[in-house]
């Protein structure tokens, strides 16, 4: 099925600080030494933070802008996570999507007593992390459509969104389809109660019932659509441009997106939509978390948690939000989404959208997949394995060579 962008690409979708980059492809003695020419002197400590998300290059620069006897290095790579569990390069601070995994706090030093408790931070976060991370940014899932159509109110549940009954073929064509969007697919099995693990042995595990029944129920929500000739198309009539234009335009009634891509496109590209966040029984489930740890094998420990407990302030993520548009980025909220810190949301961040209300502590669960280098994984092999199942109902590929696919990943990609 057709995968394309939800919003045009921004020119300032990513941050990068060119003298960073212009550094990291030198040998570390040169880059090292051109620190310390800049700074006149060595007596600085020079602090690694790698991050797979961009925008924690605001952070270093506002840190070290105000910071005397640390320079912060700032190093984006999306594989900050894998560096960590390798050891291949110095890494002081590690801030990545993945670190919740136990496995890294084999790698990762505790916080615990370190690091005083941070205030405001959410009760249900607080809980969910281990002591070997600091969570940072979570992102929130979202239905966006035209304003003047939207009667779910607050939240929309995948039994709503996916009742056609009484429509017509051409109404159910531009109502919502679930293979418009294969990164959809997958977080609708961890709505559904799917749940992906490493088991004791290494092995990417699930549980398998609820598997079965979830992919059964996108599979029977897509034939009542209509046929796949009649889908596809659909689809190439009408997809010529991002999913957003297209809802603009009144060629389709909804899409799914998350709360960071869809408001942190410019204004002129969401007007007239409006979001609904995707929940179940138990609430909104969080999409994806960003948290950040110290490795044992960081050689400036001290200053790497001084520089965490710097960004975890309340005062410096205020200066964030005020400064990032001089610095370059539109990205919405806290480094791309919600802060882990109430307060911030509810006195900064709301201010950012009006369309809908941030929701309660007790209006969001965590439940983030124990599989290292997730992104890849679902995109590499559980985004293809569903379309296969659902596109191919005559027969579809099984769980059992779900599992031989994954094995083969696992020992190509992981170990």
């Amino acid at each position: 099925m057709l995968q394309q962008n939800v919003f045009p690409d921004s020119p300032a979708q990513r941050f990068n600080i060119h003298s960073v980059y212009f550094l990291n492809t030198m040998p570390r003695w040169i880059t090292i030494s051109i620190i310390c020419l800049v700074l006149s002197g060595c007596s600085e400590a020079v602090v690694h933070v790698w991050s797979s998300n961009s925008e924690i290059a605001l952070l270093t620069e506002l840190y070290n802008e105000i910071e005397d006897d640390t320079v912060l290095f700032f190093h984006h790579d999306p594989y900050t996570d894998r560096h960590v569990r390798l050891q291949d390069v110095q890494v002081d601070v590690a801030i990545g999507y993945d670190l919740h995994h136990e496995i890294y706090k084999d790698y990762l030093i505790s916080l615990e007593r370190d690091i005083e408790r941070i205030d405001y931070i959410y009760p249900a976060i607080d809980d969910f992390f281990g002591s070997w991370i600091i969570p940072v940014m979570f992102d929130l899932p979202v239905i966006v459509s035209q304003s003047e159509i939207d009667n779910f109110g607050f939240g929309i549940r995948l039994d709503q969104l996916s009742n056609i009954v009484g429509m017509t073929e051409e109404e159910r064509l531009r109502y919502f389809n679930p293979l418009w969007q294969t990164e959809f697919l997958v977080f609708a099995l961890r709505v559904g109660g799917v749940r992906f693990f490493e088991g004791e042995s290494g092995d990417i595990e699930w549980n398998n019932e609820t598997l079965l029944e979830n992919i059964e129920f996108l599979r029977e929500w897509n034939r009542q659509i209509a046929g796949l000739d009649a889908q596809k198309r659909f689809e190439e009539q009408n997809f010529t441009v991002p999913l957003a234009r297209v809802a603009q335009l009144d060629r389709i009634d909804r899409f799914w997106a998350t709360a960071s891509t869809f408001f942190s496109t410019n204004q002129l590209d969401r007007d007239g939509l409006r979001p609904r966040w995707l929940q179940n029984e138990n609430g909104i489930l969080v999409y994806r978390a960003l948290s950040a740890g110290i490795p044992r094998a960081s050689r400036q420990k001290k200053q790497a948690k001084a520089f965490l407990r710097w960004m975890m302030n309340p005062e410096t993520q205020r200066r964030y939000l005020a400064a990032k548009e001089t610095l370059g980025s539109r990205r919405f909220g806290f480094v791309g989404g919600f802060s882990t810190l109430y307060t911030i949301n509810e006195e900064e961040i709301q201010e950012e959208f009006d369309s809908v209300r941030m929701p309660l502590a007790t209006e969001m669960f965590f439940s983030l997949p124990q599989v290292r280098a997730w992104e890849d994984y679902t995109s590499q092999i559980v985004e293809p394995w569903i379309e296969n199942y659902i596109n191919e109902p005559e027969s579809p590929k099984t769980t059992i060579e779900l599992a031989s696919e994954t094995q083969k990943w696992i020992y190509q990609n992981v170990r």
